[in-house]
């Protein structure tokens, strides 16, 4: 438990946060005129995983490493403890200056207790809620902006146009199909990717420090599925329990073998640790960094099903249900958007349920199914041309 955790701490953070936001450009104005800075410090913001990865990739692909002061801030949300033990086991592999680790609390408002006017460069995810928090504290402080995707879904305009001092976002283009997708004026966004040979090579080296030991034997014809954290299905919780058990009990029946990856946020597992068919994966590292072997990916809704076959070209599958992906004013984040989007670039896993499982070898399965995969992205358009993506768009916008 940290202090975070208490209700009334919050509260009061974020009563100094609205105080002291005020003043922030004052101090950066003085600091900057009468300290002598030997170091460029940078302030990078992720909320761990994915986005942790992409800047350890941006920062060895800039070097001159005695150049800067680093300074990093993960956003753990509502993780449990060994989730924050894993991003600062993946956060070693630079040598940053801090290191905070923000729990339940917008990493905007924990900045102002670690001096935010003493940076000289942002880099920071695109989400909507961070630039809540985050941007007003910069926002008359001129210092370059980069933003930094944490995963397909992230690619969308929450307002990144609109950023002062934008310098550049740098992202995938995921399974080079799924690039930005626009709500306002894009054009005035730089966008550099992130190179994926040096993510291959971070999550290589990890992924072989922190191995997954399985249980499979070579009969076996496994599947990885990734659990999703329900709170953020689009579904209740009983809906979700039902629609997980049913999809992992299809794939038991037809005769593969189920190897479960729990969300790393998630702190239940729906029943799932009673079930003796089901084989846990214990690596509390992002699932995207293991190059597995196994059949395929399958997960309800998780934008892992984009993201894995784009660094590891692993056929991945999906369950989206019309609930999850229904029209809801209150969503800001834009996640039923997102899930509908995974339901248009990767094939429903009821595909795999037509298969002879249980008369053909592992061997032909994985040519199987890879085929399938391979036929249902071959003609896909990329994301900000996708004419059913638009048509949602307007609708969602309408309702």
């Amino acid at each position: 438990m940290t202090v975070n955790d208490f209700r009334l701490i919050r509260m009061l953070k974020m009563c100094l946060y609205c105080i002291s936001r005020h003043f922030v450009d004052i101090e950066y104005r003085i600091y900057n005129r009468f300290v002598k800075k030997d170091f460029v410090t940078r302030l990078f913001i992720t909320s761990g995983n994915i986005s942790l990865i992409n800047i350890l990739v941006i920062i060895n692909k800039i070097g001159n490493f005695d150049k800067y002061n680093d300074i990093l801030v993960i956003d753990s949300g509502k993780g449990r403890q060994d989730f924050d033990d894993i991003q600062m086991k993946i956060a070693k592999l630079h040598k940053f200056k801090k290191v905070i680790v923000t729990h339940k609390v917008n990493p905007g408002v924990e900045l102002i207790f670690n001096q935010p006017y003493k940076v000289d460069e942002l880099y920071m995810i695109n989400h909507k809620v961070h630039f809540k928090k985050v941007l007003p504290l910069f926002k008359n402080i001129p210092i370059p902006i980069t933003l930094i995707d944490e995963g397909p879904g992230s690619l969308i305009n929450y307002s990144s146009d609109k950023i002062a001092n934008l310098k550049c976002f740098k992202t995938h283009t995921y399974l080079g199909k799924i690039d930005f997708l626009d709500f306002g004026n894009s054009e005035r966004i730089k966008f550099e990717k992130v190179d994926l040979n040096e993510f291959k090579k971070i999550a290589s080296g990890l992924s072989k420090k922190y191995p997954i030991e399985t249980n499979n034997a070579m009969t076996d014809k496994p599947i990885l599925y990734c659990g999703n954290y329900w709170e953020v299905s689009g579904l209740d919780k009983e809906t979700f329990t039902k629609e997980q058990n049913k999809l992992l009990n299809d794939l038991l029946d037809a005769g593969y073998k189920i190897m479960y990856k729990p969300h790393p946020r998630d702190t239940e597992f729906y029943g799932l640790e009673n079930n003796p068919n089901v084989e846990f994966v214990t690596s509390k590292l992002p699932i995207e960094l293991y190059n597995l072997d196994v059949l395929a990916v399958v997960s309800m809704s998780s934008t892992c099903v984009l993201s894995i076959p784009h660094y590891w070209e692993m056929p991945c599958f999906s369950d989206i249900i019309k609930q999850a992906v229904d029209y809801n004013p209150k969503d800001v984040m834009k996640i039923n958007l997102i899930r509908y989007i995974v339901s248009q670039y990767s094939p429903n896993y009821k595909m795999l349920l037509d298969l002879d499982v249980k008369n053909t070898s592992r061997e032909e399965l994985k040519i199987q199914i890879k085929n399938i995969y391979d036929i249902f992205m071959k003609d896909k358009p990329m994301l900000s041309k996708n004419e059913n993506v638009k048509v949602y768009v307007r609708g969602m916008n309408e309702f």
